[in-house]
């Protein structure tokens, strides 16, 4: 007797196991898509944004965008910080 042939869908791992994960990221690309669409629409009046030495008039989806970055820059950051600081010690 001869073995059966190798079918890569019935292992971990294989083609066919992949595909649902595709199709998930696919459905999360799209809406994530379709929210960042609406938030532009929705957020397009113009706002004034007070700095510490000037303002200006951005679209309110702009500033927003600029503080969301600044967010996850100093969050990043600190977190660096936070594990040199772990691993020195």
């Amino acid at each position: 007797m001869g073995s059966a042939p190798h079918d890569p869908g019935t292992k971990k791992g294989g083609v066919q196991d992949r595909i649902p994960t595709s199709r998930g990221a696919l459905l999360v690309a799209g809406l994530a898509a379709v929210w960042i669409v609406l938030f532009l629409i929705l957020n397009r009046q113009q706002v004034t944004v007070h700095f510490v030495f000037f303002s200006t008039r951005v679209a309110l989806f702009w500033a927003l965008a600029l503080a969301a970055a600044a967010g996850i820059l100093i969050g990043l950051g600190l977190a660096h910080r936070r594990s040199r600081r772990k691993a020195r010690s």
